[in-house]
């Protein structure tokens, strides 16, 4: 198939190599003339479906390969507020360290760390906190990462966000 060939849905092969983890057959494809920021209906990378899925080696060859740390999807979601909702911690690592846009909102006025705090994700949370995530940002329902935390029962973050 032709690396830049799309199926019903939008996808390309990358984008499937991406969302199945195989970092030696996205590297072929990438070598093969693949378009890296190639995105599906959704507006979702390759980038973006490897940050949620939690495989930082697809990640980091996509990065390496110039793909757009703050792509948007048609939700507004980022990789970097994909990887933290899913709770990767390796992936917001990888992401923030490559200099990913921090407090982006999606639609909702969601961030990386609203979102890390809906999942629960204490890892998360940390590594955005301290490269800087506005702890007292509010998304349109006018909740903090705190609220969001303490309303789905995660306490203990809850009481981490709050501190200073």
């Amino acid at each position: 198939a032709a690396p830049r060939a799309t199926d019903q849905h939008g996808e390309t092969a990358l984008w499937r190599a991406a969302r199945a983890g195989a970092a030696d057959i996205a590297q072929l494809l990438l070598a093969a003339g693949a378009e890296v920021d190639a995105a599906d209906n959704e507006g979702r990378t390759p980038l973006m479906t490897a940050a949620a899925s939690g495989y930082d080696k697809v990640a980091a060859l996509l990065v390496d390969a110039r793909a757009r740390l703050d792509s948007r999807a048609v939700s507004g979601d980022t990789p970097l507020l994909l990887a933290a909702a899913r709770g990767q911690g390796e992936v917001v690592q990888l992401l923030v360290r490559r200099k990913a846009t921090i407090d982006l909102q999606n639609h909702d006025g969601d961030t990386a760390l609203l979102a890390a705090s809906r999942a629960g994700s204490t890892a998360a949370s940390r590594v955005l906190r301290a490269a800087g995530a506005s702890t007292p940002l509010r998304n349109s329902k006018r909740a903090t990462a705190a609220d969001i935390a303490r309303d789905r029962g995660f306490a203990g973050l809850a009481s981490e966000l709050e501190s200073k």
